[in-house]
């Protein structure tokens, strides 16, 4: 406890440090550096700060809070990777413990073509990530808030339903801001390259969901051709979430993006007719040709 407490202690000073005191951008890099590595080295406790009241608290570094930005870029878009993590054997895949309070920390793999899994997914509905609420809007894709978000992707990492990397995120989240980062590592994997990649949820206090994920990539055989840093902020337009423990309620412009959502939807509904009318097309035109 003496230990946890001296921790907490360093971090905070380093908190007033950089918003007070600090002229030099690599002691801030620095401090969030060293406290995501912890995340994927500690067992079985995370150590995660409380936030100023409208910022969100990563590693040490205050991030503003949700306003319409989807990503925060950490460290000029460099990851913190060490030159042991980069010599990792292909393949790897740390997981972290779950915590006290049952939530996932940072996940660390070497992402290959050996990694790629080759057999469909099957069901994770058995497992209830911390702070897991069934929570449904008419407004929201597919109706339901909550996914079970996997840290490793499955396409990446063929883990499914593995509790130590699943965790309580939004439909948004999952589907429309972690998965393009993933979709690009899977396809640097498939040209037979490696990526180093780990992704570290982030957490205020003791609250079961997290507020969002620092997500981590970097290329190896080309130096970095490909190489990311970002915050993703666990959120869902036009819901409010209590991420104490996942409780929910509609916001004020839920109206608004009612009416998004209808008009993507309409949207996606011609471009289907467009392509079922090319592709219809395009077989007459065949036939045609065959007959003559």
């Amino acid at each position: 406890m003496r230990n946890l407490w001296g921790k907490l202690i360093l971090i905070l000073a380093a908190v007033f440090c950089l918003g007070g005191c600090s002229t030099s951008p690599q002691g801030a890099e620095t401090t969030v550096r060293q406290v995501v590595q912890q995340s994927t080295q500690r067992v079985g406790e995370t150590v995660a700060l409380g936030a100023a009241e409208k910022n969100v608290v990563v590693a040490g570094t205050a991030v503003p809070a949700y306003r319409g930005e989807d990503y925060y870029i950490l460290n000029n878009n460099i990851p913190f990777f060490s030159e042991q993590d980069l010599h990792k054997r292909r393949g790897t895949i740390e997981l972290s413990p779950l915590d006290r309070w049952g939530r996932c920390g940072g996940n660390f793999m070497i992402v290959g073509p050996e990694t790629l899994p080759h057999v469909k997914r099957e069901g994770i509905g058995m497992v209830r990530p911390s702070g897991w609420k069934l929570a449904k809007y008419d407004f929201v894709e597919n109706h339901y808030l909550y996914n079970r978000s996997h840290l490793l992707g499955y396409q990446l990492s063929g883990l499914n339903a593995d509790r130590r990397n699943l965790i309580t995120g939004t439909e948004y989240f999952n589907k429309r801001l972690m998965l393009p980062y993933e979709n690009r590592v899977a396809e640097t994997a498939k040209r037979g390259l490696h990526i180093a990649y780990r992704v570290t949820p982030i957490y205020q206090g003791r609250e079961l969901v997290a507020r969002g994920v620092v997500m981590e990539g970097y290329s190896l055989e080309d130096r970095g051709r490909l190489h990311f840093n970002v915050f993703v902020y666990n959120i869902e337009p036009g819901v409010v979430i209590d991420y104490a423990d996942g409780t929910s309620y509609a916001s004020g412009d839920a109206d608004s993006i009612r009416e998004k959502r209808a008009v993507e939807k309409s949207i996606r509904r011609h471009k289907k007719k467009i392509r079922n009318h090319e592709e219809s097309n395009t077989v007459h035109q065949r036939y045609v040709r065959y007959a003559s």
